[in-house]
């Protein structure tokens, strides 16, 4: 299959190298590759496309696994993560760890899975409900690229290195607050305390 985007290809093939490179010796650059790529896939829809191709190839197992709704769900979620992937890849930055070497594929591919059950979750409440399938829509560009532009806005204010603001991140990605707390050393009731604060902050911005 032909690329559909060169250099966007590049870039993930060096993120790929820096993956495997002595760490945390190659954070800064891999860090640096992961903002590059970010802004990339803001401005340039076929790098988006890009980053759709490599992720349905490095996911094809879990994407044909399963039954005939869990592949569904899944190849909509994929379509919904690469809609989403500059604002994914701001808080994969942003919550890089010294002490654990990234894998870019594998943090992807939790979002694809973790929005694919969601997907599925409402599909069956509302089978339940009015009978009948749910019609699983991309959101629309409009609203894409505003939920785009407030998630890498959100990343850029907790992009402090605070253990309170690496774990709320990891919150958005998608892991409890036990886990961040474990993962950061941030406690319970500081993610909690940072998590409101940022709320207010947000709601101050939004009344401004």
């Amino acid at each position: 299959m032909r690329r559909q985007d060169a250099v966007t290809a590049r870039m993930i093939a060096a993120l790929m190298r820096l993956e495997r490179a002595p760490w945390p010796a190659a954070r800064p650059a891999y860090a640096a590759m992961l903002t590059a790529l970010a802004i990339r896939c803001e401005a340039q829809p076929a790098a988006v496309a890009e980053m759709y191709r490599w992720l349905r190839a490095g996911l094809a197992s879990a994407l044909a696994a399963g039954s005939g709704d869990v592949r569904k769900a899944r190849r909509e979620a994929l379509s919904v993560v690469a809609a989403e992937i500059a604002g994914l890849l701001h808080a994969c930055r942003a919550s890089l760890d010294r002490a654990r070497r990234p894998n870019l594929m594998s943090m992807l591919g939790f979002q694809v899975r973790r929005r694919a059950r969601d997907l599925l979750v409402v599909e069956r409440r509302y089978h339940a409900r009015f009978g009948g399938s749910w019609d699983w829509a991309p959101p629309v560009v409009g609203a894409r690229a505003e939920r785009m532009t407030l998630v890498a806005e959100v990343v850029r204010m907790l992009d402090t290195g605070e253990p309170d603001d690496r774990a709320l991140l990891l919150v958005a990605q998608g892991h409890s607050i036990a886990a961040a707390a474990r993962r950061t050393g941030a406690s319970r009731q500081a993610i909690y305390r940072r998590r409101e604060r940022l709320r207010a902050e947000l709601e101050g911005d939004s009344d401004a």
